[in-house]
């Protein structure tokens, strides 16, 4: 996931700094680069977690413990967005 956003922050940066149609043509390639390396990341780690089952049931293990960080820092979070949109209203 970290790649994937690395990977598209790089290509808008670039799209944000070329003009004219060589350069669209360019971001367009660097995009279809960027669905196409998506996707390969999809089929390896889905080929990955059916062929090698003890990776399936560690992922699985990493999820379940992630849902309980899920439910102490979401309501945390909320708590403290509230908390600064109080401040700055005031």
């Amino acid at each position: 996931m970290v790649i994937a956003c690395t990977i598209w922050a790089l290509i808008l940066k670039f799209q944000s700094e070329s003009s004219g149609f060589r350069d669209l043509l360019e971001v367009s390639v660097w995009i279809l680069i960027f669905i196409l390396s998506l996707l390969l990341i999809a089929v390896v780690s889905s080929f990955l977690m059916q062929r090698y089952q003890r990776s399936k049931s560690v992922l699985e293990a990493i999820t379940d413990r992630m849902i309980i960080f899920a439910w102490i820092y979401v309501p945390v979070g909320l708590v403290s967005l509230a908390i600064v949109l109080v401040r700055n209203l005031i």
